[in-house]
């Protein structure tokens, strides 16, 4: 299954988008979020430009 989203964040509270061991980053929140929900482990990819 295939899902879209728009995620709109403030960044001050996380060290930036990649999921990184140890750090909190948007992706792992994503995906805990997720997993949270669904129970499975999922993988987020992401696209955007920040100019």
């Amino acid at each position: 299954m295939r899902i879209a989203a728009a995620v709109e964040y403030a960044g001050q509270e996380f060290s930036g988008w990649q999921k990184q061991p140890g750090i909190r980053t948007i992706q792992g929140e994503i995906e805990k979020a997720i997993f949270s929900i669904t129970k499975e482990n999922i993988n987020t990819t992401a696209a955007g430009r920040t100019d």
